[in-house]
């Protein structure tokens, strides 16, 4: 009988350990095995290759982020996002460390910055933003002054991007000690760091090059949603490896159990390991994300439909056409 009792005490503990395991995964949304927390994974047959044996940026790639981050990620798991995104990039040792740092302002496809440069100028540090001219190869780094230079001297360039309306009153980074930290915008980004701009119209490349000489010892992060990580993607002409990626990811990889709290300051060491397990080059896009799924039957089904309406306005004309011939070869009456 007292084994019994055991037994039967013991197995109530474990279905309360369990129950309580669930509850705490629900109530943290930790989502334990599911499959939203693994990024995603891009097919190869999606990239196009080019006379210099390196890959390209595919339209489709980039299309394909831009409907991810618009129809995919709400207002709410924006805000949300960010705000993870925010708190985790000021911890970060990388921020601590610099004096003069280099950031953007989003667009509505990317991470929102205006919170996080309110922060950085508060805390007594330099901000530079981006400007350039249009239809040019050259790209600037200017100073901020005040908070309110985000309201009053900021204008919509041809490319939809914020920027200084009075550039010639700025010192420009380069020309006033260099920069510690640049923060860059991103379509994606890869677990080792790799980032996918948007394009030819990306100047960060050269001038991060022209930085080099410079202030050889700056670093670089990224800011990206969770569906902008996947897993890996290859090498193209002036593809720029970040040294950290700051996200909003709890867990990576629920199989290899990697957990942010280990490496919350987003060293992506540990997964390279992984990587070289991972299966490669098949023609079925692996889409491990349920959203991104989601996202890819609605695309499906309107193939589909598309596909299905044009079968049966093939079919009536036929018909119609059956019946006028019909009609006209019936021997006339009389």
């Amino acid at each position: 009988m007292l084994r019994s009792s055991n037994d039967f005490f013991n197995k109530s503990n474990s279905n309360l350990v369990c129950v309580c395991f669930i509850l705490i995964s629900v109530l943290v949304n930790f989502n334990v095995g599911s499959e939203e927390e693994s990024p995603w994974k891009i097919n190869p047959m999606l990239w196009t290759t080019v006379s210099t044996s390196k890959p390209s940026i595919g339209k489709s790639i980039l299309n394909l982020f831009r409907l991810g981050v618009r129809n995919i990620v709400t207002y709410t798991q924006r805000k949300m996002q960010t705000r993870t995104i925010v708190q985790r990039f000021l911890n970060h040792p990388f921020y601590n460390e610099s004096k003069r740092v280099a950031i953007f302002l989003n667009r509505p496809d990317e991470v929102k910055t205006r919170k996080l440069i309110r922060l950085i100028l508060k805390s007594g540090r330099k901000v530079f933003l981006p400007w350039y001219e249009a239809n040019s190869s050259t790209m600037k780094l200017l100073q901020m002054i005040n908070i309110y230079d985000i309201k009053r001297y900021t204008k919509e360039n041809k490319d939809g991007i914020l920027q200084f309306t009075n550039p010639e009153n700025r010192t420009e980074a380069m020309e006033s000690g260099g920069l510690d930290l640049v923060v860059l915008p991103g379509m994606a980004f890869s677990l080792d760091g790799k980032r996918l701009g948007r394009g030819n119209n990306d100047l960060y490349p050269n001038y991060l090059n022209e930085l080099k000489k410079m202030s050889p010892h700056y670093r670089t992060m990224g800011l990206a949603f969770k569906c902008q990580v996947v897993y890996d993607f290859p090498l193209y002409n002036n593809c720029i490896v970040v040294d950290h990626i700051v996200h909003s990811y709890k867990v990576y990889n629920p199989a290899a159990q990697i957990i942010d709290l280990i490496d919350p300051f987003g060293n992506h060491t540990h997964y390279n390991e992984y990587l070289k397990f991972k299966p490669r080059n098949s023609s079925i896009p692996r889409i491990k994300n349920a959203t991104m799924k989601r996202l890819y039957k609605k695309y499906k089904k309107a193939k589909n439909k598309k596909a299905t309406n044009k079968t049966k306005k093939n079919k009536k004309s036929k018909k119609k056409k059956s019946k006028n011939n019909t009609t006209n070869t019936k021997p006339k009456s009389g």
